[in-house]
């Protein structure tokens, strides 16, 4: 990945993306959904999202591992994980 566009996720383009989050989950719920589906988290297990963005699936997993389970969220764009 270039210099580059590591600066425009971390800059200009993520914080487009951070502000327009709610507008970004919508339409890529159900890619959202189909990842959870095929992931089957379960109660306990610890969970890597690597390019986690705003963080929809990674709470929707959270939510599924809940009690005892953890996931971290990994992103290039600090705006987006300030999200």
């Amino acid at each position: 990945m270039s210099n580059e566009t590591l600066s425009n996720w971390d800059g200009a383009d993520g914080q487009r993306w951070a502000a327009e989050a709610d507008r970004y989950d919508r339409m890529s719920r159900r890619f959202a959904d189909a990842i959870i589906d095929v992931l089957a988290p379960t109660p306990g297990e610890d969970v890597l999202d690597v390019g986690c963005g705003n963080g929809a699936v990674l709470l929707a997993i959270a939510d599924a591992v809940a009690p005892g389970g953890t996931v971290t969220g990994l992103d290039i764009s600090s705006p987006m994980l300030a999200v």
